[in-house]
């Protein structure tokens, strides 16, 4: 029979670690429900993921945004322009934390980093 430890007692080790070791503890604990609740739910997690890896950011917004970045080089956004600008740019900036929280959790499933995600999905970041 294994040891017996209760969820209070590792919560009372748990505060006292510094945020790098609670960090770890964190991605070994994901890594052990990932691979206690069985491939079935695995593989659908990890599709789900990868879907939403794979969406890319609006292809008209990128375009427009490009264009006023352009003309901000330049100084020829009027306010308006200004305004949507930011406005577009937040949308991309949200639009890749999103994707970026994906590959995190998506690598937390494989046991890997962000990085080897990036490499083995053959993605830029």
């Amino acid at each position: 029979m294994g040891l017996q430890v209760s969820v209070s007692d590792i919560l009372s080790t748990a505060k006292q670690l510094d945020v790098q070791h609670l960090d770890q503890l964190l991605r070994e604990l994901n890594i052990i429900r990932v691979q206690k609740s069985g491939v079935p739910i695995l593989d659908e997690v990890e599709a789900k993921l990868l879907q939403n890896i794979n969406l890319g950011f609006d292809s008209e917004k990128w375009d427009r945004l490009k264009f006023l970045d352009w003309k901000s080089e330049f100084e020829m956004l009027n306010s308006e322009e200004e305004v949507e600008a930011l406005k577009l740019a937040e949308a991309y900036e949200d639009y890749s934390v999103e994707r970026l929280k994906n590959m995190g959790q998506l690598a937390i499933l494989r046991g890997t980093t962000i990085d080897e995600i990036i490499a083995q999905l053959g993605l830029n970041g």
